[in-house]
């Protein structure tokens, strides 16, 4: 009977070691690999005070020992893109955008205290968030947090995008004036051509709706001379110019635009939309094509 006790006793022991040596593995937020000035390490995040970062690292008997980390040590930390991130970015459709905006913020109200080390992921978790809230169309929802993400007091490479990311969405609002204040931003990268294109044009139509009619003209002119056929870029932008042309009585480039719709876009729904809206000007219009003939 002693036998088995001390069998059990043993037993229990060894169960209370892993059980407690697992729970030291598992403790905080990782594994990283963290880049220091010394060399590179395997962490877990535990709290942070202020500029001491304090981390169980992995020593080389396997175990991990609490550790404290002065920033100015830090060079970045590493770590595999999430899973978590894959999944935001295939996310289609209400339930599984909304499943996947609660597990961000979770994510996010982890690593927040540590959100201005290099390499935490924390603004491309944001980021994720404001592009699914744009996919479902709640485009308040995303200026909100590139609102806070333009915020912050240090620098990221991703700023100038979602500057531009916002404009958009305050364009899509109709709140044309306030969006200016991002999409006026230059220059316009280029390494997307499509994103390029969308920001040329909210641009244009907001310089447009704001009255500065002249810009506005400028920005259409650039898409159809340089970027025609990236999307629909010269048919929006032939049919977007028409009410600057006429607001400044430039009846000639109005007419000569006329003619580009029907002749090259004919059956557009852009270009019915912008004959439309060029009925109030018939007589004008007509006017200058019979110049044209005299010409």
């Amino acid at each position: 009977m002693n036998r088995w006790i001390a069998i059990l006793v043993l037993v229990a022991g060894l169960a209370g070691f892993i059980a407690e040596a697992q729970t030291a593995r598992e403790r905080g937020i990782g594994p990283f690999t963290l880049v220091t000035k010394r060399g590179e390490i395997t962490v877990r995040l535990l709290r942070r005070e202020e500029n001491m970062i304090w981390v169980d690292r992995l020593v080389q008997s396997g175990q991990f020992v609490e550790t404290g980390i002065p920033r100015s040590e830090i060079i970045e930390f590493k770590q595999p893109r999430p899973r978590l991130f894959q999944m935001a970015d295939e996310a289609q459709g209400e339930a599984a955008i909304g499943a996947a905006i609660d597990q961000l913020r979770r994510y996010v109200a982890q690593l927040r205290p540590y959100r201005d080390l290099p390499g935490i992921p924390v603004n491309e978790a944001l980021i994720l968030q404001g592009k699914l809230n744009e996919r479902r169309g709640f485009w308040r929802d995303a200026i909100l947090i590139y609102q806070e993400l333009l915020n912050q007091p240090y620098d990221f490479k991703e700023r100038p995008m979602i500057r531009y990311a916002a404009g958009l969405c305050l364009w899509r609002m109709d709140q044309k004036e306030k969006a200016l204040e991002f999409l006026l931003d230059d220059p316009v990268p280029d390494d997307d051509m499509d994103v390029m294109s969308e920001i040329l044009y909210a641009r244009a139509d907001s310089l447009a709706s704001t009255g500065r009619h002249r810009e506005a003209i400028d920005t259409y002119l650039g898409m159809i001379v340089f970027y025609p056929f990236v999307q629909t870029n010269e048919l929006r932008a032939l049919s977007g110019i028409l009410p600057s042309y006429a607001a400044l009585n430039d009846w000639d480039a109005a007419v000569k635009t006329i003619e580009a719709l029907k002749r090259d876009y004919a059956d557009a729904p852009e270009t019915e939309a912008a004959m439309a809206a060029m009925d109030k000007f018939a007589a004008e219009v007509e006017k200058e094509k019979q110049f044209h003939v005299v010409e």
